[in-house]
């Protein structure tokens, strides 16, 4: 990921906050990395996740800032895919264009370009702060990683991405992403 180095000033990161592709971490604006094979396949597993909220329990969001991170407060991550449960919502949208709660799930689309470091990092940062379930899903293998808690699966073919106290009604195997 690139990074921008020099100090950043209020505007800058207020901007940052609202702008497509980037995140704020240690300090720094961090671009992200988002092929067109990962872009594609956010946009096909938004619409099976979508076709699955027949009762509306959810809403889904792109890249929206999640502003929940303990160690440091000006930390924000977008996850490419998120979802939060309307119930924790309260009818209400994040005013400052981020929440201040961690996602019921969060789904990363890795690009060829992202390096190992970067990828653990962001979901050791997810991990410690709350997120519930993450999907991180690796075009390339053409497999989900799953971590739930402290568990963590691989998922690959034929085995079912499953959301039960998220969508219930929701099941995907796995090779339907990558069709």
């Amino acid at each position: 990921m690139k990074t921008q180095t020099k100090p950043i000033d209020a505007k800058a990161y207020n901007d940052a906050l609202h702008e497509p592709g980037v995140e704020f971490v240690d300090g720094e604006i961090r671009e992200k990395d988002m092929s067109a094979v990962s872009s594609e396949l956010a946009a096909t597993i938004s619409a099976k996740l979508h076709a699955a909220n027949r009762l509306k329990a959810c809403k889904f969001y792109v890249e929206m800032s999640f502003r929940c991170f303990a160690d440091d407060p000006m930390r924000f991550r977008k996850p490419d895919v998120s979802v939060v449960l309307r119930s924790r919502l309260h009818d209400t949208e994040p005013e400052d264009g981020f929440f201040a709660f961690a996602p019921d799930l969060a789904i990363e689309f890795i690009s060829p370009s992202e390096s190992a470091y970067d990828v653990d990092q962001k979901i050791s940062d997810y991990l410690a702060n709350g997120f519930g379930l993450i999907w991180v899903v690796y075009p390339k293998s053409k497999s989900v990683v799953e971590y739930s808690g402290k568990l963590q699966r691989t998922l690959r073919d034929t085995d079912e991405l499953v959301a039960p106290t998220i969508l219930p009604e929701f099941s995907c195997k796995v090779s339907e992403l990558f069709e």
